[in-house]
Parts: structure tokens; sequence; C-alpha cells
């Protein structure tokens, strides 16, 4: 548009003063931009410019030349002059022939067609303007306009030859018999070439080919022979393009319909796309076959021999060269999806399980997603609404680019699959290292079993892995190194590394200084963390270090790295924390301050009342879409200790506080309810850790990279073994098990022995091998090796032996005894018709095992209770009864024994619930209460029980309940608020609000959610409240501005409503997000200023009327090729009173498209819609026309005839009927072509 607004300033820059112009703007409909006729020494440019530029904003419908020739005509009023046209060149409404397009215009009057653009359409204006002794041309966006703009006006004022003819001639002079010659071009002015193509028989000899023209503005004939030279060879694209000329000479004739045969048959010797015939690909020679198509060479075309395979050839890494996505060599491993939750999605296992199948490369469109609140630093995005099975939902992004395209959010808690995250190079690294800004820190396993707590015990999660021995992720003993996996930190690093050298940190001295006397207050010290599963040892001082007996794993935190070692699998794993230090502090040991090294590319400042501020880094302050780290804020208590850490998120504040016992016991309080108590045991002790052959840095490069480099380094060298078990870590994450046995075949040939660590990195591969491979690969181990003995034991194919092989393991208590008893249990359950009191003994004894996790406790006592309940419904509940007073999972398996039986002991089954329902509230987690439970309860306790149930639950919420609580419990009284009400529940929301504001957890996202709730139960009175700290920021995210506008809205306030939706739309405009988000925003807006209109004073519906054409523009200029825009534009006009500009929003849908029929019908079907029949029938036709290979148009086309049945009506359906009877479609139109049939004969009838 900006384009068409210059040309037309530069065409009036050249025209004289005197010569008279008027300016007008089609489109669906015409309107004039100038007073009528005037001098153009007298235009005022500045108001026409202003005009222009209005025109080209509110464009929209189809191009209707007819009618703009129609104005033209009436305002010239017979004086003869010109008429210029400044477009892409195709009318795509009305009258679209040229003849009679030209026919519009008076015989004394001149057209001149200037196609702008980069796709444009040069027939019908070249057509037009022969008819009526014009100009026609095209200019490209890159074209000076000033100058082509001076070419025709001056082209205008030269003599031109019109009508020119090309007869080829022989020697004689005579036309060569059979010979037909077409013309790019019927029109040539004074300085232009004619070009002629011809195909002329084989044998004849043409000597020259004569130019017959007309001469503008005079009855003189120009007539020219110009000789034809020798040919010469090597011209093949000659035949093609004659065809193509051919063809449009073809159908621009009058018997178009006659000529069918002919235009498909050159059509399709010539590869040319016609209204009859398409391009089709097919991949290969089967293809071919299968459907009938026959294969030929191509012709005309620039064809080039290419060879049969291609090399694929790799940048090293760290290279110059390197292009932006190639940090995506890189593979992270996320923890498997064990279970799924219809309600929640993935659902995490905790530490040390998964591995699995990845995906490689591409990216992923950055979507929002609510789920639960981020149980650690991050809030926020998250890839994929609903992660598959053989997907990660990991983000990707390159720190080198300007900002993220994504971010991992809640990764304990997502399936663990392998993926590839593009992670940055270090600028302080050698060429050609790869730097590690990815994935490794201490699991976060309290978050991960609290996801997987909550949705066993309420989310109705339903197992996905590890509930089958025959599962090939049991094969897998990487499972037992959660260090492998990627974390819920890792991001932060990343933001960091990423940010650095973005401008300038600043680091407070003060700041600094608290945070030494806060190090100097913290004694170097040992202390020992209690829960079932045994006791952790935490060593504080120089360096941090865990001891993990149950996980068989030593952790070291220097700092800088984080080492994790497996004395059990021979295995030791490293990566790097560098700058994420304090957020990974804070999280894990939040009484430990970050180490000063740590703060380099942070801003630490202290603040007024002595807490220590670090940053939050950002890449781009006016940039939503980035990854965002919480702002920290360290406080401290009289002796410089730190008393309480703040997380800081957009006006949201979550907090940890640690008490300081005396003794020197520290206990911490996090934000979502837990508390972890460090027992004081004594001064720090680092007793060695027992020495590994196997070590790995992680994250690992993708294969094909790691080959490239192998190919580079001595076979058997130290690098080259460290390359190979990269490889391994590589092959073992993206599940291919070829990759990883050719990797420790190499080994083995190289070295002649592979160490167990190898072994573990390729137990999968080895597994799933041949007899031959597994045995040559393992004998290097010892016979009675356990990794050795664990992976033959696998690849027993047969059940029963494998099922003799496990029993005979008995294997040590730690993880690869655990990992092979559960194995084995499962086999006994498979292969046992019922469940007998040993198999039931071997249970007790693997969930009562403080080393088994809770993930597998819960799979195996699930699975052994539904095959006990088969014969037995009593004998399920006992199963479920051996984890009654398990203090983790002992709320869940009270829930299942009273979902088992519910009918037997109804009193007994509601204390089952409540009791359930109760825990779960201690363990800090959120439950709703769904329709079972609600029964169960009503029934075992009755309605006044019932009533105290809710009435408990609330007091205990008031009292001290979580954000996350609070949102349960008020989506709970949602699902049945007639109930909830009559408790008082429903109508006094304040006190939950009012404690919904004190909890630690209140975050953004937890706003939000209870808003929508709150929006959902018409309690949109509450909603600004909830939102208030949330809307007071800068920039509030669109979400919350989304549901703010909902609440206003249900108040009646619409004018707030809007404009909280104009923010919301805004906020958005720079992050990548679903276009269904943004489709709905739109067309939220549209609804509202709808009802804005309604039964509004004229001013107010005026103001009503342009908000919704403006809000028109700015959607389609978001999302330009989407037809739904138009049809909800002109639906939201239509209300307010405006069909013809309606109707101009839905010829938009043509124009975009005028070569499909699908829009012809989109639009036809909106006129049927509205009663216009007339209009519906002539697009329905248009469709048939522009699209003849799908019958769906003509059978729509006969039903409304036949639905209108006006004389004349019945017989052109039949006649549109026949024809759909008499064509030959493709198969994938039958049911309409068997409508067709069925109208037929009942029209017949």
């Amino acid at each position: 548009m900006a384009a068409q607004r210059r040309f037309v300033r530069e065409l009036a820059s050249d025209l004289e003063d005197d010569d008279q112009l008027t300016v007008l703007s089609v489109d669906h409909v015409t309107r004039q931009l100038t007073t009528g006729a005037e001098p153009v020494g007298d235009l005022d440019r500045s108001a026409l410019d202003r005009s222009l530029k209005t025109a080209g904003e509110n464009a929209a419908g189809d191009l209707r030349l007819d009618r703009a020739f129609e104005e033209a005509t009436k305002l010239l009023s017979g004086s003869g002059g010109t008429v210029v046209y400044v477009g892409d060149g195709t009318p795509t409404g009305g009258i679209r022939s040229a003849k009679l397009l030209a026919d519009k215009l008076p015989e004394n009057v001149r057209f001149a067609g200037v196609a702008l653009g980069d796709s444009t359409d040069m027939r019908v204006l070249d057509a037009i303007a022969d008819e009526r002794r014009g100009y026609a041309t095209t200019i490209g966006l890159g074209d000076d306009l000033a100058h082509r703009a001076f070419d025709v006006v001056a082209a205008l004022r030269t003599p031109c030859l019109r009508g020119i003819q090309a007869t080829v001639l022989d020697g004689s002079g005579r036309p060569v018999e059979g010979a037909t010659a077409h013309l790019l071009s019927e029109r040539a002015c004074d300085g232009e070439q004619v070009d002629v193509v011809a195909r002329i028989p084989s044998g004849a000899k043409p000597q020259s080919i004569r130019i017959g023209a007309r001469i503008d503005g005079s009855k003189e004939i120009f007539n020219r022979e110009v000789p034809v030279s020798a040919p010469r060879v090597g011209a093949s694209y000659l035949p093609r393009l004659w065809a193509s000329r051919e063809v449009e000479s073809l159908l621009a004739s009058k018997n178009a319909e006659e000529n069918r045969s002919s235009i498909v048959t050159l059509a399709s010797k010539h590869v040319l796309a016609t209204p009859y015939t398409s391009l089709l690909v097919l991949e290969n020679d089967a293809m071919y076959k299968q459907y009938g198509v026959e294969k030929r060479e191509p012709t005309g075309f620039a064809v080039y021999q290419a060879p049969k395979k291609i090399d694929i050839r790799y940048e090293p890494m760290g290279s110059e060269a390197m292009a932006l996505d190639s940090s995506w060599d890189l593979v992270h491993r996320l923890p498997t999806q064990v279970f799924s939750d219809p309600n929640v999605g993935a659902v995490g296992t905790g530490s040390g399980f998964g591995s699995g199948s990845g995906r490689l490369g591409g990216r992923h469109r950055e979507v929002e997603q609510k789920k639960t609140e981020a149980p650690a630093r991050f809030k926020g995005r998250v890839m994929n609404a609903t992660p598959a099975a053989s997907a990660s939902p990991v983000a990707a992004f390159d720190p080198r680019s300007p900002a993220f395209t994504a971010k991992l959010s809640e990764l304990a808690s997502s399936d663990r699959q392998a993926a590839t995250v593009a992670t940055r190079m270090d600028r302080a690294q050698t060429k050609g290292e790869a730097a590690d800004f990815g994935m490794i820190g201490l699991l976060d396993t309290t978050a991960v079993s609290q996801g997987f707590l909550q949705s066993a015990a309420f989310g109705g999660a339903y197992p996905m892995a590890f509930v089958s021995s025959s599962d090939p992720r049991l094969d897998d003993l990487t499972e037992l190194a959660p260090s492998l996996l990627v974390q819920d930190f890792d991001l932060e690093r990343e933001v960091v590394a990423a940010a650095s050298g973005i401008g300038k940190t600043k680091r407070s001295p003060e700041a600094l200084e608290a945070l030494r006397k806060a190090r100097a207050a913290i004694p170097d010290a040992t202390y020992d963390v209690t829960d079932r599963r045994g006791t952790s040892r935490v060593s504080v001082g120089r360096a941090t270090r865990w001891d993990t007996p149950r996980l068989g794993e030593i952790t070291e935190y220097d700092g800088k790295v984080i080492s994790s070692t497996y004395p059990e699998l021979d295995l030791a794993v490293g990566r790097r924390v560098d700058g994420a230090g304090p957020w990974f502090l804070a999280s894990d040991l939040a009484f430990v301050p970050p180490a000063e090294a740590a703060l380099e590319n942070l801003d630490v400042s202290l603040t007024t009342d002595g807490a220590v501020r670090i940053e939050a880094p950002r890449l781009r302050t006016e940039d939503d879409g980035q990854p965002e780290l919480e702002t920290l804020e360290l406080r401290f208590d009289d002796a410089g200790r730190i008393r309480e850490v703040r997380w800081l998120d957009n006006g949201a504040a979550r907090r940890t506080t640690i008490d300081h016992e005396h003794g020197g016991d520290v206990v911490v309080h996090h934000p979502d309810g837990r508390v972890v108590r460090f027992r004081h045991a004594g001064a720090r002790t680092m007793p060695p850790v027992s020495a590994v052959t196997t070590r790995i840095e992680v994250p690992v490069a993708v294969p094909a990279r790691i080959d490239a480099r192998l190919s580079t380094l001595t076979s058997g060298s130290d690098a080259w073994i460290a390359a190979q078990r990269e490889k391994l870590a590589a092959c073992a994450a993206l599940a291919d098990d070829n990759c990883g046995r050719t990797a420790l075949t190499s080994i083995l040939s190289a070295r002649g022995k592979i160490t167990r660590g190898e072994a573990v990195l390729a137990s999968r591969a080895v597994a799933r091998g041949s007899d031959d491979d597994a045995k040559k690969l393992l004998a290097s181990l010892e016979a009675s090796d356990p990794v050795r003995r664990t992976i033959a034991a696998g690849r027993e194919w047969d059940s029963a032996k494998r099922r003799i092989a496990f029993a005979g393991l008995n294997l040590s208590k730690g993880p690869l005894g655990t990992w092979t008893s559960y194995r084995s249990i499962l086999l006994d359950l498979e292969n046992e018709g019922t469940v007998t009191p040993a198999l039931v003994a071997r249970v007790e004894t693997f969930v009562k095992d403080p080393s088994a996790r809770d993930e597998l406790r819960y799979l195996l006592t699930k699975t052994t209770a539904e095959r006990a309940r088969w014969n037995d419904q009593k004998a399920g509940q006992r199963v479920w009864s051996l984890l009654s007073d398990d203090p983790d999972l002992g709320f869940v398996a009270d829930r299942q024994r009273a979902l088992l039986d519910s009918w037997s002991d109804p009193p007994e089954s509601a204390s089952l619930i409540v009791r359930s329902f109760e825990t779960a509230l201690d363990r800090g987690l959120a439950p709703t209460l769904d329709w079972q439970s609600r029964d169960i309860i009503k029934r075992g306790r009755g309605d006044v029980g019932y009533r105290l149930f809710w009435a408990s639950w609330r007091k205990r919420l008031v009292d001290r309940g979580s954000a996350a609580q609070i949102v349960a419990f008020v989506r709970s009284t949602g699902l049945r608020p007639e109930e909830a009400g009559t408790n008082g529940l429903y109508d006094d929301l304040a006190p939950l609000i009012t404690r919904f504001d004190a909890a630690s957890d209140a975050g953004t996202n937890a706003r939000i959610d209870l808003a929508r709730q709150l929006v959902s139960m018409d309690r949109a009175d509450s909603v600004e409240r909830v939102l208030r700290p949330v809307l007071a920021i800068d920039e509030p995210p669109p979400q919350a501005l989304d549901t703010a506008s909902l609440g206003a809205e249900k108040l009646g306030k619409l004018n707030d409503a809007a404009k909280l939706t104009e923010r919301a739309i805004k906020a958005a405009a720079d992050r990548e997000v679903p276009m269904d988000e943004v489709r709905a925003r739109y067309g939220r807006l549209l609804t509202l200023h709808v009802k804005q209109g309604d039964d509004a004073s004229p001013a107010q519906y005026a103001t009503a009327l342009a908000a919704a054409v403006q809000t028109a523009r700015s959607w389609r200029r978001e999302d330009p090729d989407n037809a739904d825009v138009d049809l909800n534009v002109a639906a939201a006009l239509d209300r307010l009173g405006s069909p013809q500009e309606a109707e101009r929003q839905l010829y938009s849908i043509i124009d975009r498209h005028p070569g499909e029929g699908d829009g012809f019908a989109k639009v036809a079907a909106a006129m049927e819609a509205r009663g216009n029949f007339d209009e519906a029938l002539a697009l329905w036709e248009q469709a048939a026309s522009v699209e003849a290979t799908n019958p769906t148009w003509l059978l729509r086309q006969a039903q409304l005839l036949r639905a209108r049945s006006q004389p004349g009506d019945i017989d052109a359906a039949r006649r549109a009927l026949v024809k759909i009877h008499d064509t030959k479609w493709q198969d994938r139109f039958r049911p309409q072509t068997y409508e067709a049939e069925q109208l037929l004969n009942a029209t017949k009838k």
C-alpha cells in the first residue's frame, strides 16, 4: 500500500499543471479521495497523501474493477480522458472478464494499467489496454518509483501499435501451413520490442515472420517482415514457453470449455498448472505406480545432474562459521514420563528415573501454559501443551540471538526424554571446546514427588512406563544415575551466561560485605537430613557435599562444578553451575550464602533495610518472550546469618524462612509448605569418595558431532576414550541401541576391555542386541559383576527363564538391587495366575524398603492390587493397606482403599477419604474434591457431616492454607456451587482471599488461576482484588489482563473490559504465542465492541462501529491469511447495523485467494446465511469455475437452487447435478457425488 501511495504521488507530480485529476480508491466499493476533477497545479498534495494513507489502512473486500470503471465513466461525463489503475492487476470480484471490463469504459477513454508489487497479474490489464488504446506495465517494489511514474506518463503520450498479429511465412511469402505464433502482448509502444514464439511443423522452411498492427491515432496499417535466422540447438525451454502461450490463448477464447481436452494434453505434456490440471509431487517410483500416474522426464526446465548421495558435513564445535542453530547439537535428558494425568498432563517421577527416545533439532512455538506453580525458581512458560510420550517439553533457544525463543519450566515434573537444547558457546574457552551451559544440578526430588503424589492421589494419574517386566526402559541402568538428567534450575545458568556482557553490572561493596559476614557466620559443619527414605548427609564449607546412600550417590559442589559419583555403577558425572549459584543455593541450601565468584555477572545491591538484592538478569527489558528468573532478596538476622530468602516476580513474592536453632540445627521453611530440618551432626567431615574409572561431562553432543571429533583422534587415546563415553551417554539418551553397541564395540576393540560404567551407559543397547555381541561385550567384566549379571538376566527372552534369572540375582541393597527386585516381582505377578500370600509378602518387603523410590512402590502396589481384586475385591484393599502407615504414600493408599469398595462400610470409607484429604493438605498438596469423594463422604457421614467437612476444610485454609490449596478449594466449590452455597462457603470468600494474599506462594500464576476460577463462578466482584498486585506492575502478563477483562465484563464494565483486552493484545504483541490465543483475544474484543454498540446513543454507536473496524484492521494485519477474521468481523458489523461494511469485509476472503474455490465458497455460505441467495448463487458458480476439479461447489449451487425454487431453478439444479454425474472426480469426493446422485434421482421423480 505504501508503494502504491508513493507511486500515485509521483504520477501526479509528472502531470501538467492544467491536467485534470480525480483519485478514486477501489476495493469492494469505490470512494472518491479528491473533490471532483481538479487541476493538478491546484491539488492539495498533503491532503491527497493523507487520503491515500487512510484508504490503504481501510482497504478490505475484493477488487471490483467494474464498479471503479462505472464511477470513472460518470466523473468523465463523456468528455474522454485516461483511466489509470494502480494495484496488483487481479480483479477478484464482480466482472472479471477483460473484454467485459473494457466495455465498461467508453470508446473515447484510454486505459493505463500499472501492476505494482512482487506478485502481479498482467493478463487482464494487458487485454483492457489493448481494447482501449492504452498501456500496461509491471513495477517491482525494488524499482525507482519516481522514474517509473515518469515512464508511464511518457508512454501515454507515445504512439503505439495495437492488435499486433504474427504470421510465419515461407520463401514464397505465403503463411506456413500448420504454424502457430503467439505474442507476449498484442500492443507495443515506441521503443518496446515485440516478442514472438512460434511452433512450426517438421520439414517446413520458414523464411520470415510478418508483424501486422494498427497505429494509434491513424488509419495506417503497420506491416513489417522480420527474417528468420538459422536454427540453433539448446533452446529446450522453447516448447514449454510456446505451450504456455497456446494454453493461455485457448483459455482466453470464447469456447474455452470446448478446448479443455487440448489444454489438458498440452499442460500434461509440458507440466503446466491450468484450471484443469495441477502439479503433483510424488516421493518415489512406487507412489507413481500406486496412484497410476505416468512419470515423465521434465522438459523445458533447467535440469542438472545431482549425485545419488550427498555427504553430510559439519563445522567443528566452536567454529565462527557455525550457524546460530548449530548449538542444537547438544543432547539433554529428561525424566521418563512415568505417569500421565488427564488433568495436568505429564507427571515426572523423581530423582533417577528415565531415559528414552528424544528428538533432535527443530524449533517449537513457545506457548503460555497453565500448570501448577513452579516449585523452584522459574515460573511461566513450557513447551507443548500436551507433551507426547516420544517428545519432550524442553524449550529451545539460542542465547546468542537477541532473545530466547522458549524457556524450560518445571522440568522436574515433566516427562523424562532426551532432547536437544541450544546452548551458548563459552567466550572464555578456546576455540573448538563446547561450553557447558545446560542441565544438571541436584534434582529437586521433593518438587517432583509433590507433583507425582498430587496426581496419583487426586489427579487420576495412570502409569505409562515401568508397568511391564518387558519394558525396554527397565534394561537401561542409566536410570539409576539422576545426575544425567536435566534439572529444574539449569536454565538459570543459561540466562546468566547469555546476559553477561549485555550492559554493565554493579556489585555494591556493602552488599558483598554483608555476604562475607553471612559466610563467616555459617560454620564448617555436617548436617543430617532425615525422612522416610533415610538420612542424607550434607557437609557445608568451602565445598558442599551431599551423601545420599539410598541413591548410591555422592555429590560435590565447589562453587563452579557439580560432580556426582555412583560407586556401585563405577560412574561419575560432572557439570558446571557457574552463575546459577545464587538461585541453586537459595533453593537447595537457603541458609548458605553464594560465593562472591558466582556474582560476577549479576547486579548485587544492599536495600535500605539491609537486605542483599540479587537482580534477575534480563536479556532485553522490552522483550517479554525471554525466560524469566525471579530476583532474590537475602535478609539476615542479628548474627549476620540468612534468615529469609524472597523470590520477587512481577510484584508477587514468595518467601523461604530459615530458623537457626540452638545446638546448630537449621530449619528451612520453603514457599510450597515443605519444611526441611538440617540436624547438626558435628564438624565438617568429608571422607574420600570411592574411586571410579568412568567419568563423563554433560551435556553431551549428538552422536554425529562426536563421530566427526573421533575421526581426528587417535584410537585408544584418553581423548578418544572420553569421546566414546560421551557417545555412549548420547546414544542412551536417544535410546539408539545400534549407536550404543557400536561405541561400546569400538572401545572393546581399541582397549581390549570395557569398564562397568561403560557397560551401564550401554546397558539397554547390550540387553537388546544379539547374543554374540552381548557375550563379546560383557566378557571383559567379571562373571560376578552385578551389572553384567543384571544385563544378562534382562537378555533372557523367554519369560520363565527371565523370571528365574532375576530371582537368582540376590543383589545387595542399593539402587541396583532395588531395581532388579522390582523387575523380579513384576515377572512373578505376570506369570502367576493369582496373587499368593508369598507374593504379597514380597511386595510388602519392597514397599517398606526405605531405598525404594515412591513411584516404584506406588506402581507395584497398584499393579498388585489390581490383579488381586480380579478374584476378591477385599484382596485389593488388603494390598493397598500395606501402605496405610507409610508417611509418604499412606494417604494415597487410603483413598484407593475407599474407592475400591465404598459400599461395604460407608463410614469407614468416608473416614479414609477425609484422612487422605487432610494428610494431603498437611503435605502441602492442593487436593480438589471430585464427585466420587463427595458421594463417599455424603454416604458415610450424611449431609451434616458433609457440610462439617467443608467447614473444617475452609477454616483450615483460612488459618494456614497455601495459595495453591485455596485455588483448589475455590475450584471445588465451583464444581457444585449449590452445595457449597448452603454452607455459606460460596457467598463469603473474603477471608480466603485475605489468607491468599498472605500466602508465600501467591505468585502471578496462582493469582491468575484463582481469578479465572472466580470468573467462572460469577464472583467477578473479587477478581479485581485478586489481580491487583499483578495489574499494578508496568507490564502485566497478557493472561492476567484477559482474566481482568472477563471480570470487568461480568460486572457490566464494557469499556474497562475492552481496554483490558486491548492491553492484553499489546502485551502479547512481541511474544511467540499460539495463533488461537491471538484470535481469541481479537474475537473477544470484537464482541465487546458489539455489546458497547447495543442500545447505545448515536455517538456511542459510531464510536463502537469505528472501534470494530479498527479491531478488524489490526486483526487482519496480525493474522492476514485467516478467513475467520473476515467472517467474525462481518458478523460483528452486521450486529452493529452496518451490512454494507460487513459485506465489504466478507469479500476480503476472495481477494486473498482469487484462484481458490474455497474463498468463494466461504463468502457464498455467508451470503446464504444473510438471505442473499442471488449473490450466493453467483459465488457458487464462480467457485466452480475457478476450481473445476471440485464438485462440492456445483453440489452446493444445486442445493441452493432447489431450496430457492424460483422459475427455472429446478432445471438449473438438474443441469449442475447432471454435470457432477457425468464427470469423473477424484475418489475423495465420493460423498459429494453420492449426494448429487441422490438429489438427481429425487429431481427426476
